[in-house]
């Protein structure tokens, strides 16, 4: 064992540019960086309870998805970060980054998926029939991959693609907010 976090609970990992692994917790959530020798430090301290995902971007930057607020975190390299996205979701479950600098990221209980944009345009890309998007994935191609539980709908419904990631639904200029019409 290299960390044993002080919270009960790592639900993220992500190696940054630097070498160092990065852990988020929950409930109280934290991100910590932890060196190969196994020595941490609490490098973001969101108000957030809990930490569910976090991603890296070319630029460094890492991001953080967390929840009970549903937010999702662009924290600098020296550990300063700032609120991009809040939602109207209870939680960010998922993130992850292209080629061509967006961040997508998974919400729950909803199922959306937002696609934030490099200038942190905030976009809803796909409102799904399931309750949480658990993992994103983008492959070499651009294509956008994700895992969807809890289905809304029964068990026997077709398989839903998810769009093309040049897709877009405009969230509007001002606050960088996005709640999912129902």
């Amino acid at each position: 064992m290299i960390f044993d976090a002080p919270e009960l609970e790592v639900h993220a990992l992500a190696v940054g540019p630097d070498g160092r692994l990065y852990a988020g917790t929950s409930p109280d959530g934290k991100v910590y960086a932890i060196d190969p020798e196994g020595k941490s430090e609490v490098f973001y301290d969101p108000t957030d309870r809990y930490v569910w995902a976090l991603a890296f971007d070319a630029q460094g930057r890492l991001w953080v998805a967390t929840g009970a607020e549903g937010r999702v975190h662009r924290v600098d390299r020296a550990g300063k970060g700032e609120i991009v996205l809040t939602t109207a979701e209870g939680h960010i479950t998922s993130l992850a980054v292209d080629a061509k600098g967006n961040v997508y990221a998974g919400s729950s209980p909803g199922g959306i998926v937002y696609r934030i944009d490099p200038a942190a345009r905030v976009f809803a890309l796909y409102d799904s029939p399931f309750r949480e998007v658990k993992a994103l994935d983008v492959g070499p191609d651009g294509a956008l991959y994700a895992a969807l539980v809890d289905g809304k709908e029964a068990k026997t419904s077709p398989p839903v693609p998810l769009p093309a990631p040049t897709t877009t639904v405009s969230a509007g200029e001002g606050p960088r907010s996005c709640s999912p019409n129902r």
